[in-house]
């Protein structure tokens, strides 16, 4: 979604066959474990409020006269509640007189922190509100394969990206484990069941992996672990049978295998990655 909403060549794509009129591009990215602001409505809000107006200001005078209705130190202390930025989004979206193209990307759905529903109406109300409006927007949005969200959207354009990526990720999986000095020997010097157990893992992880790329590259870096112990092929086609598909389970099957004595030092590394505003 990141890609698509910085790509070169979206802004002559949006505004393909419109007018002249002002095009603006917004953007959210859903984050269940960061902050209140990152996994709300109010905080979605927010941010698509404060890049619209960015890409023309001229539509602040919508939001201007309450604002300027308040005492000074009123607007030092002004609270955007939910309903306030609701009726500020949805003002501008009716707005006749400065018309626009908003082109708004919303990433994971699922992350968002309260009930489907909500997020979905929000989506399903804004298109509504814009169809009958001099304004235009067109969202762009997507979610893990939930049924609400599946069942709402089902008669709306879309795809389904692990479709697209499987051959991508065979590639990276036979790159990745013929890489590995151990897997080397046993493809070209080992028997042919070993072989055979090998082939066998290549092809059961790119069919579980579902197109998830983190999936796929934490259990190879097991799987290299475990060769590099001189684990026999047999007894990882075992461990890979039991690895969970999910990857939150994956990471905390992870987590559940590490030996008691190295847990406490784990949660400070945990914590200091956590909190730190920086890369490390």
């Amino acid at each position: 979604m990141r890609y698509m909403w910085g790509h070169p060549s979206l802004a002559h794509l949006v505004g393909k066959g419109t007018t002249a009129r002002p095009k603006i591009n917004a953007a959210f990215f859903f984050y269940y474990r960061g902050t209140h602001l990152q996994r709300s409505l109010e905080g979605m809000l927010h941010t698509i409020l404060f890049q619209i107006l960015r890409g023309e200001p001229r539509l602040a005078q919508t939001l201007l006269p309450e604002f300027a209705k308040l005492e000074h130190h009123q607007q030092l202390h002004y609270t955007w509640t939910l309903p306030k930025l609701m009726k500020a989004y949805e003002d501008i979206l009716t707005r006749n007189r400065l018309p626009v193209d908003i082109m708004l990307f919303i990433d994971v759905l699922d992350e968002y922190d309260g009930p489907s529903k909500a997020i979905i109406e929000f989506i399903q109300s804004s298109v509504r509100k814009s169809s009958t409006q001099a304004t235009n927007l067109k969202i762009c949005f997507s979610s893990r394969e939930w049924d609400a969200f599946d069942q709402r959207f089902s008669d709306g354009p879309g795809f389904r990206i692990h479709e697209h990526t499987k051959a991508d990720i065979q590639r990276y999986i036979s790159s990745r484990l013929s890489s590995h000095p151990n897997i080397s020997v046993r493809l070209n010097a080992g028997s042919e069941q070993e072989q055979l157990d090998i082939r066998e893992m290549e092809n059961d992880l790119a069919y579980r992996a579902n197109g998830v790329f983190i999936w796929v590259r934490a259990v190879i870096d097991e799987m290299h672990r475990l060769f590099s112990q001189n684990t026999p092929t047999c007894k990882l086609l075992e461990y890979l049978k039991g690895v969970p598909d999910d990857l939150d389970r994956l990471y905390t099957d992870s987590i559940m295998r590490l030996p008691h004595v190295y847990r406490r030092e784990v949660y400070y590394m945990f914590e200091v990655m956590r909190r730190s505003d920086r890369a490390l």
